[in-house]
């Protein structure tokens, strides 16, 4: 029965019946709760709203329901992306702090992370929180995601003044691949941008050009 409603609803979403539809896709939700079709519905409606019926308030309202009750299901990925868009200015960090604390351990709390650290990292008065978080990310993840997300608490740490946290980092990256580089292994775990950034520290940030022109060389 969830099926078929979620078809019907489908179906009433092509004729352009969008009232209709986003009826039938929450019934599925409201019905069938235990169902993973449920989670899926949610955001379909609440997609309705947002693309089709310019209810962005009804959208956003729909979104966060979604999150609060489904952190496990894919859907809550897309639904997060969907509500920080929609979040009024200034609201996005708050938010998503208050769902990684009242969500710590479930399957969207990785992503709550990656959000809420990419965010601060664009505050310069946060950059250190940013990269706290970035590590403890990397710390959940497994290669070459943990890679990626260890280079970019490099970055943040550099934003916040400390040289050393950001040169052991970059040196965790680069150590990584030593003597198993393949073609195209590079720009996924941010090998080469890890390579040059440590160049770049010897040279600009502790004025050590012997080093520098190592680290330079390295990359070559």
């Amino acid at each position: 029965k969830a099926e078929l409603t979620y078809r019907r609803a489908e179906l009433l979403e092509r004729a352009e019946r969008f009232a209709d539809a986003r009826e039938q896709f929450l019934l599925v939700a409201h019905s069938y709760p235990r169902e993973m079709i449920a989670a899926r519905a949610r955001f379909r409606a609440a997609r309705v709203l947002e693309d089709a019926l310019n209810d962005q308030a009804g959208a956003l309202a729909e979104y966060q329901t979604l999150i609060r009750e489904a952190p496990d299901n894919v859907a809550a990925v897309n639904a997060l992306a969907h509500t920080e868009s929609l979040l009024p200015s200034g609201e996005g960090i708050p938010f998503l702090s208050a769902e990684l604390q009242a969500r710590p351990r479930s399957a969207l709390a990785l992503v709550l992370m990656r959000h809420l650290a990419t965010r601060l990292e664009k505050d310069p008065a946060a950059t250190e929180e940013a990269a706290r978080l970035f590590d403890r990310l990397a710390a959940e993840q497994g290669d070459p995601a943990r890679l990626t997300t260890t280079y970019l608490a490099a970055r943040a740490w550099l934003a916040a003044g400390n040289v050393a946290a950001a040169l052991a980092r970059l040196r965790t990256v680069v150590a990584s691949h030593e003597g198993s580089i393949l073609p195209g292994d590079t720009n996924s775990a941010k090998l080469d941008d890890a390579a040059f950034l440590i160049g770049e520290i010897y040279r600009d940030r502790l004025h050590d050009p012997a080093h520098a022109r190592e680290a330079f060389e390295r990359v070559l």
